[in-house]
């Protein structure tokens, strides 16, 4: 009997790190599911918290050979897989669990982490439900350990494209290690701590895929795509062909972008600008050290907030470190933005209207205030900025200055050096935009949001996949805004950048080079091809196509 050609199958998911990587797949049979709940008898109860203290002290000691092999930035994301394990309310958690239901130790372990997760999980927040996928992992491997079942541990292949649901974090070093060359899941997100270490490594990744990994055969062939977020299944021929064409394509590009990394971003015509990265965690910044040295136009602070680093000393240290290391270049804090999307106290119908951003530190003004002070005291070199999210009215940055100058009037006494750092405004809603001429006499920059500042201008929720055809911030609304704040902003002496990803669009790019913005900050995977295409383009052109257009 002929035997019939398997059919292509194109998945769809998150896009992590970029490139094209074809080769054969190695699919990791599914997590364990939710154990059985075991019911022991007394006499087993003693029984159970010993295996469960000796699983936390196994795993514990894998973590930390692991962290051994890492630098320090990527060792703080198995500490604080570490602390967990040390936690003495987990810890206490689980044996009460044991003791007072009678239940097996891995039947406790996840309970109470599921609990948690399930917590976490209903705030939200895309970065707490990934959190909470977090703690599902960590009670699997607990579980796993308690099971015996790392005698049969997992061996990568190397030079294989890694399919699984989801991966611990010490399993995402090992397959790194091992040689995998790219990796596929069906669970994770873009602030995935695995997400972090794969964008660190180099490693193409797509997350969130949407799969069933038992429909997949081990050994397949399969293609990669982590630009575009497409896995694709027993591709056919001419699928093959056309993906090989433009993975030799893509090399030979990024061989080009690498060899003149170090080149200035400077116009056919003799125009220079400014092109920074956005970053959420301290931990990418390995990520560019192999990119030159760039400032940061984007540090987005909530990752402080949700990981319990609030405190001031914790804030200050993370704040100076970042500043030393990118010195001179430029290090552009931005404020907690909290409410909308990421959680907070406040419970409201429409979150994306009500208390986010300055709004929420206004109303926690020592929240605030320990922010700021940390700002301050990191600014040793004077190349810190510091500026606030969802301005809406001018009352909101005075209030704001008011308050930086009163911290910094409280601290120059007792902390001398120490300096006030330039302040600036997101601009992200229609708003500040129309009324940012009155909003420059008070601050030194504007960074222009275009993401919020596109979904706030055309009614449409960016996260909706129902509206997601409406959502375009290259409409001729959106720009007009964009074009009205550059115009207003030189004016009075203010520079202004864009941090959205407006700024990382090709299409994109052009207009803001032909408004004239001062400052492109982009994330990191876009860095190199913005500069390349900035030395492609003639500013002279490109004011002459906005004034027709615009």
């Amino acid at each position: 009997m002929e035997k019939t050609e398997k059919r292509e199958v194109l998945l769809k998911g998150i896009p992590i790190m970029p490139g094209i990587c074809i080769g054969q797949a190695q699919v990791l049979n599914p997590s364990i599911k939710t154990p059985v709940t075991r019911k022991i008898s007394e006499s087993q109860v003693a029984i159970e918290e010993k295996r469960f203290l000796k699983a936390i002290e196994k795993l514990k000691k894998e973590l930390q050979e692991i962290r051994g092999d890492l630098d320090e930035r990527l060792s703080d994301l198995i500490n604080s897989q570490i602390m967990i394990l040390e936690d003495p309310h987990f810890r206490e958690g689980v044996s009460q669990r044991i003791k007072q239901r009678m239940e097996s130790a891995e039947s406790a372990v996840y309970r109470i982490l599921n609990d948690i997760s399930r917590e976490l999980g209903e705030k939200g927040s895309g970065y707490m439900q990934e959190r909470s996928q977090e703690l599902l992992q960590l009670a699997r491997e607990l579980i796993t350990t308690m099971q015996r079942e790392r005698n049969h541990e997992t061996t990568f292949r190397k030079d294989s494209i890694l399919l699984a649901e989801d991966l611990s974090i010490q399993d995402t070093i090992k397959a790194v290690k091992s040689g995998v060359r790219a990796i596929a899941l069906t669970g994770g997100g873009k602030t995935s701590h695995h997400a972090i270490i794969l964008r660190n490594f180099g490693i193409p990744a797509v997350f969130g895929m949407r799969a069933d990994l038992n429909e997949i055969e081990d050994g397949t062939t399969v293609i990669l795509d982590g630009a575009k977020g497409i896995v694709i299944i027993n591709p056919k021929k001419a699928t093959l062909e056309r993906y090989q064409a433009e993975r030799a394509r893509y090399e030979e590009f990024t061989k080009e972008l690498f060899e003149h990394k170090e080149e200035r971003p400077i116009t056919v015509d003799g125009r220079e600008f400014t092109v920074l990265i956005n970053i959420d965690f301290p931990e990418e910044l390995g990520i560019l050290k192999g990119l030159g040295r760039h400032g940061i136009g984007l540090f987005r602070t909530e990752i402080l907030y949700f990981t319990g680093k609030v405190d001031l000393e914790s804030q200050r240290k993370i704040y100076e470190k970042i500043a030393e290391e990118i010195y001179p270049c430029p290090f552009v804090i931005r404020a907690f933005d909290l409410g909308g999307d990421k959680v907070f106290q406040f419970k409201e119908k429409n979150p994306f209207l009500g208390v986010r951003g300055i709004r929420v530190l206004l109303r926690n003004k020592k929240l605030f205030s320990e922010q700021i002070k940390a700002v301050i005291l990191a600014n040793k070199k004077g190349n810190i900025k510091f500026m606030i999210p969802m301005v809406s009215v001018v009352e909101e940055v005075l209030e704001t200055k008011e308050l930086l100058h009163q911290v910094f009037d409280e601290m120059k006494d007792s902390e001398p050096g120490v300096q006030l750092p330039d302040f600036g405004i997101m601009i992200e809603t229609p708003s500040s935009a129309l009324i940012a001429d009155r909003i420059a006499p008070h601050v030194d920059f504007f960074s222009i949001g275009t993401n919020d500042l596109t979904q706030y201008t055309l009614a449409v929720d960016r996260r909706n996949p129902e509206m997601s055809y409406l959502f375009d911030h290259l409409h001729p609304s959106v720009l007009k805004l964009i074009k009205d704040i550059v115009e207003v902003s030189h004016k009075h002496n203010v520079w202004v950048g864009v941090c959205g990803e407006l700024a990382a669009d090709p299409y994109g790019v052009p207009f803001l080079v032909g408004m004239g913005v001062d400052e492109l900050s982009v994330p990191p995977a876009s860095l190199l091809e913005t500069k390349e295409l900035i030395r492609k383009i003639s500013v002279e052109e490109l004011e002459e196509l906005v004034r027709k257009g615009l």
